[in-house]
């Protein structure tokens, strides 16, 4: 008799796919959130020669010989309370939380738990945090000269398309997983048909305690 395999060894490849991916966009949402590189001022605006100044959503650094990293609210910038950048802060913290949460779903729904409910918040919650993500970026880079624009910048940009590869990869993951569970369960239920006459009713009451009727 072989060995059993594990949920994680039944799991369809594209949904194993799925998980890792989103915890790799998830680490690469953080650093982009917090990270002082997603602007770096023109050297006129700088403090002098060799000065560079960067900016992040939340911290901006002078950099010479070493850097100097302070809160965004003491930086000497009109642009620091300008709305626009309030808005790429909100959205790109609304995004994280949503990201963050469907990182303690993904495993759930993979490892603990065959509920229809999970699987349709993951569903929905990413590529949500995505779009907000793709709309933040968006704010910013019509706020801020394309020359100025730096590495955070562009990973938040690439974790929003990321997170719409994810819902794909995990929607069909789950959906195949789902179509080889009734082929693996229909000689069960062929069986049981046989046995015991049924109308329609028992019939989607047996389907659904195999699990037939979840996404």
């Amino acid at each position: 008799m072989g060995k059993a395999r594990s949920k994680w060894e039944e799991t369809h490849l594209f949904t194993r796919l799925s998980v890792g991916l989103l915890l790799i966009i998830t680490l690469l949402q953080v650093i982009g959130f917090s990270a002082p590189y997603w602007r770096e001022d023109d050297p006129v605006v700088s403090d002098g020669p060799g000065v560079r100044v960067h900016q992040g959503l939340w911290l901006y650094c002078v950099c010479e010989d070493s850097c100097s990293c302070e809160n965004i609210a003491g930086m000497p910038d009109g642009n620091v309370n300008a709305s626009w950048l309030r808005w790429s802060q909100g959205l790109e913290a609304v995004s994280l939380v949503l990201m963050l949460l469907c990182c303690l779903l993904a495993p759930l729904s993979v490892l603990c738990t065959d509920s229809r409910d999970v699987r349709l918040a993951l569903v929905a919650m990413e590529p949500f945090a995505g779009f907000l993500n793709l709309m933040a970026v968006t704010i910013f880079a019509i706020n801020v000269p394309r020359s100025s624009q730096q590495w955070c910048f562009y990973m938040c940009a690439a974790v929003g398309a990321l997170a719409f590869v994810f819902h794909f990869l995990y929607a069909f993951g789950t959906r195949n997983r789902l179509h080889g569970a009734v082929s693996e369960v229909r000689p069960t239920i062929h069986a049981q048909m046989v046995k015991v006459p049924m109308d329609e009713h028992m019939f989607r009451k047996l389907m659904k305690r195999e699990g037939m009727f979840s996404l």
